[in-house]
């Protein structure tokens, strides 16, 4: 009984590894697990500024730092025409009033106001990177110039589109890392 006590104390009381523990953690472990951090990840804050190999003690979370890689963001405005509640007619219809305002001068975004049907709040100014939205509307935003209004249909989803192409934005920094934590 004796014995068991000493043992939780121990465990409750042991303390974060030091830089150099972890590092020798590190080069011998077998239980770790390989993940992406991008900026929108809370420990985004904690990697940026360090270099390939790196190793970031964080309490008993180790982290080491495999790769880093810049990956391309894109932006985009749009409206989402729901073919689930209006007709492709319908759909084509309100493209065609949608064109015709923006070239007599109407403002994309007053036109996003009055006609999305998504209510999504980014829908004036959507960054994204390669993977995240569907292959037709990414495609449809990669291929065409900023400011060009286009037409983007995803038929299998009943979803319609009239979509603009933004600005370049900049790239976007993503760490590859291997995370483990200190078992002592």
């Amino acid at each position: 009984m004796l014995l068991a006590l000493f043992m939780a104390t121990t465990v409750s009381f042991a303390q974060n590894p030091s830089q150099e523990q972890a590092e020798d953690y590190m080069h011998k472990m077998e239980a770790w697990h390989d993940m992406d951090v991008t900026v929108t990840d809370s420990l985004y804050k904690l990697l940026d500024g360090h270099a390939k190999r790196d190793i970031i003690v964080k309490g008993k979370d180790i982290y080491k730092i495999m790769f880093i890689k810049e990956v391309p963001q894109y932006s985009a405005s749009y409206i989402y025409l729901d073919g689930t509640k209006l007709s492709l007619s319908k759909i084509n219809s309100i493209r065609k009033k949608i064109l015709s305002k923006h070239k007599s001068g109407t403002p994309f975004s007053a036109l996003i106001a009055e006609y999305n049907m998504d209510k999504n709040p980014k829908a004036d100014n959507l960054v994204f990177t390669t993977g995240v939205m569907v292959p037709e509307f990414e495609k449809a935003v990669k291929e065409h110039t900023p400011g060009e209004l286009y037409m983007v249909d995803v038929p299998a989803a009943k979803w319609y589109y009239v979509a603009k192409t933004n600005a370049a934005v900049p790239s976007v920094k993503t760490f590859h890392i291997r995370h483990s934590r200190y078992p002592y």
